[in-house]
């Protein structure tokens, strides 16, 4: 389903009022089209994995944050978790294993 025409008028204006967020998860592709309109035309696979890559080449010694800027947010993509990418995510196991492990660690290392 398509974002709620509030979505717009709205979202932005929220989003001003947090200005320490530091790590925004977008979860399915109107999200991912809204911040990152060049990602929203790639297929899914392509966008994700580099970010397993990451976790890969890192193997879990360094902060995949600390490059940032004080005023810098990392957008991490996600599939969305709705009944019709179940099959999706069947076929790609390394989503579940490299970039949720991933993603756990970022929010760790943030709170």
């Amino acid at each position: 389903m398509p974002p709620r025409p509030f979505m717009r008028k709205y979202h932005d204006a929220v989003a001003a009022l947090l200005p320490k967020v530091k790590l925004r998860i977008l979860i399915g592709k109107y999200a991912i089209a809204h911040y990152d309109p060049k990602g929203a035309k790639l297929p899914l696979k392509d966008l994700l994995y580099p970010y397993g890559e990451a976790w890969e080449k890192d193997n879990g010694t360094n902060s995949l944050l600390s490059g940032q800027t004080s005023s810098e947010i990392l957008n991490f993509p996600l599939v969305h978790p709705s009944p019709l990418n179940y099959g999706w995510i069947k076929k790609n196991p390394w989503f579940m294993e490299r970039n949720v492990p991933l993603l756990q660690r970022m929010v760790k290392e943030l709170l």
